[in-house]
């Protein structure tokens, strides 16, 4: 009706929440848990979480399983695996996710775990994660695997301590050792803590230092990939090692050189091979130059004597001048046989130096031989101006005749160099079981410091290169079962005694059953 007034509209109820909203808000937080949990899964690094004071285990995710082959561990915790930290075995109250359960935050708390494949190197960190959004108190942990690290920094420790070859680490911009092997100790002298006082230079020979130190520069600055010399260094005793170096430097990613590595090889004995060597060669030289100098010498008079033939024969009628032709041709025969004799000389002492020497005996008288070379030498003693004076006395054996010609040959032939002018006195007598045959000269003697070396092959003394003769007079001598003994005044000559073992104890010829003796070996 008009009284009562216009009508009012009834108040306006509040637009119910739509229950498709909250649904979706409870979904769209279970997504995002699944997405976090996910996201966990996959993570690379193995992580667990864990209960505050019991420890269990309520995730672990997949690289946590796989590290732990197959699945992680939940209750008790690492209690199926034996662990230990710096060598030591842990305890269970010890065992690290007991620790971050109590409230211990590790930073890289280093563990081995000894499984039945073999040792696992883990790096473990924790953090605390308070409640949140409903959810309890949570520990997270989160593994590292050490194990091919720690595999090649045992590798490596394992090659550095073989001591094979000296191995030294120096830092790049001091060149101070900062580690060194048992080898490198061994070569230097010093200690490891001795060269970690040093540096390189500081134990490099004086005059090697320039070149090791631009060397050094060429590598660190990129000019060469490494360094390689021969050098000295100076022990710590003061005596000088040589020894071959490489070096190379290690390189940041960044491309620095923050240290040097250094191989070092001791080489002194191929350094006193080579100085033998080098040696060798000019003794080599030496020989060859004063041997042909000897074999020129005969020949020279060879020469002279066939030309005076030949011009005598020209002016005259050979039947008035046979004595003297003869003469002259026994004096080309002697001096032909002087020279073959030298290269005899110089081609056994080359062969005796790796061939062993062969015999030919046959039965004979050795004082017979000697009066045959004394003979043969008279020319070369009065052109010396010396005298043969023989005293000798039977000795009957078995002797290669054409060594034996050696011995005496070259002994003659020295004692009529050195003893110019003087008597040459040789004896042969038996004394006691053995034959004594001894050559004097009274010239000017040997050096006493050439007295233990004239016996060596191409050995020289007296300034006169011997040809590697008393070498071979020592070898035949020998070979004979005897032994060349020598003594020497300077000023009074030498005197060269061989004694040779008598086969006979008393004679004055061979006896019928006897046989001349087999060729042998001398060793």
């Amino acid at each position: 009706s008009a009284a009562s007034g216009p009508t009012e509209p009834p108040p306006a109820t509040p637009a119910p929440v739509a229950a498709s909203d909250a649904v979706s808000t409870v979904i769209r937080l279970e997504r995002e848990e699944m997405w976090l949990r996910e996201v966990l899964d996959r993570a690379p690094m193995p992580m667990v979480l864990i209960e505050p004071a019991s420890g269990h285990v309520v995730f672990a995710n997949r690289a946590a399983h796989e590290m732990a082959w197959g699945e992680h561990p939940t209750v008790p915790p690492e209690t199926n695996t034996p662990l230990l930290h710096d060598g030591k075995l842990l305890e269970r109250d010890e065992l690290p996710l007991v620790r971050a359960a109590r409230g211990e935050r590790l930073v890289r708390y280093e563990i081995t775990a000894l499984t039945a494949t073999g040792e696992r190197t883990l790096a473990l960190s924790s953090e605390r994660l308070p409640a949140l959004h409903g959810h309890p108190e949570t520990i997270v942990v989160g593994y590292e695997d050490l194990t091919a690290l720690r595999q090649g920094e045992e590798l490596f420790r394992s090659f550095f301590s073989l001591g094979l070859v000296g191995l030294g680490v120096t830092d790049s911009f001091t060149g101070r050792f900062l580690m060194v092997n048992s080898k490198m100790e061994d070569i230097t002298g010093y200690s490891a803590a001795e060269l970690q006082e040093r540096s390189f230079l500081d134990i490099t020979h004086p005059e090697d230092r320039d070149r090791d130190q631009k060397g050094w520069r060429d590598v660190l600055e990129g000019r060469q990939r490494a360094y390689q010399a021969q050098k000295r260094y100076v022990r710590k005793d003061g005596s000088v090692v040589w020894v071959l170096l490489n070096a190379a430097a290690m390189r940041e990613r960044a491309g620095r050189a923050a240290r040097t590595v250094a191989v070092v090889e001791e080489i002194s004995a191929l350094k006193d091979a080579e100085r033998c060597l080098a040696e060798a060669v000019r003794l080599r030289d030496e020989f060859l130059t004063v041997a042909s100098h000897e074999l020129r010498t005969p020949l020279a008079a060879l020469l002279l004597r066939i030309g005076s033939l030949r011009r005598q024969l020209e002016r005259s009628e050979p039947r008035d001048h046979t004595e003297r032709l003869l003469r002259k041709l026994a004096a080309v025969e002697r001096a032909s046989d002087r020279l073959a004799a030298l290269v005899e000389h110089v081609l056994d002492a080359s062969h005796l130096t790796t061939q062993p020497l062969e015999l030919e005996r046959t039965e004979c008288d050795l004082a017979d031989l000697v009066q045959e070379v004394l003979e043969q030498y008279q020319d070369t003693a009065q052109h010396q101006g010396c005298s043969l004076e023989a005293r000798l006395e039977p000795a009957w054996g078995s002797w290669d005749r054409a060594r034996m010609r050696q011995v005496l040959g070259h002994l003659l032939g020295n004692a009529c160099r050195f003893g110019r002018r003087h008597p040459i006195e040789l004896t042969l007598r038996p004394v006691a079981g053995s034959f004594v045959l001894a050559i004097t000269d009274h010239g000017g003697g040997i050096r006493p410091e050439d007295l233990g070396r004239i016996f060596e092959p191409f050995e020289r003394a007296a300034s006169v290169m011997h040809h590697g003769g008393l070498y071979l007079v020592k070898r035949i001598v020998e070979a004979h079962g005897g032994r060349v003994e020598v003594e020497s005044q300077l000023g009074k000559g030498s005197c060269f005694t061989m004694r040779f073992p008598s086969p006979y104890t008393a004679r004055t010829g061979p006896q019928p059953s006897e046989e001349s003796s087999p060729s042998v070996t001398a060793e």
